[in-house]
Formats: structure tokens, sequence, C-alpha cells
């Protein structure tokens, strides 16, 4: 998982001593309009679970689950001038 200079910048400044785990989680749905199965990725706060895929950071640690790393390894996390994160892959990119 890599990850610019702007996103090191940001979740280092969004994170805290009580809450600097990160998890990148894929959830799947359908779009019911277009007939196909959609994909979008969260970041949200949480605790580190068994088997879960770990990046330290120093100041805060990103985790990933089985299930959604095949669609984020070799993934790179950006922060874009618009104040949103992005996850750039082969897969999606939000």
């Amino acid at each position: 998982m890599d990850i610019t200079n702007s996103a090191l910048t940001k979740l280092s400044g969004i994170t805290n001593p009580t809450q600097n785990v990160i998890r990148i989680s894929i959830e799947w749905y359908d779009d019911a309009d277009e007939e196909i199965e959609v994909a979008s990725y969260t970041f949200a706060f949480d605790q580190i679970k068994t088997n879960d895929h770990i990046y330290d950071y120093g100041d805060f640690t990103i985790i990933i689950d089985q299930a959604t790393m095949p669609f984020v390894k070799n993934s790179t996390i950006d922060y874009s001038n618009r104040k949103n994160f992005k996850l750039n892959n082969s897969y999606i990119t939000f």
C-alpha cells in the first residue's frame, strides 16, 4: 500500500492517539438501473482484528481485511484538491 505525501499529511492531521487505526474496506451493492454490482471503498476508524493486513505509518495505522485485500493490493492512497481521498488502483478510483 503506497501513500502520497498529501494523503500522509492529511491522515496524520485527522488522527490522534485514541483514533489512529483506519480501516479501508469495500462495500458491494447492486445498481438496479444499470443491472450491475458496484463497489465503493470506505475509510473508518476501527480496531485491529485477527488476520488484518497492517500498514504502520507512524502517526496512524491502516488496516485491511482479507476480503478487501485483493481489491486494494498495489494501490496508492492520495488526497486530492477536491478535499477527498482517492484510492488509485486497477479496480476502482473513488
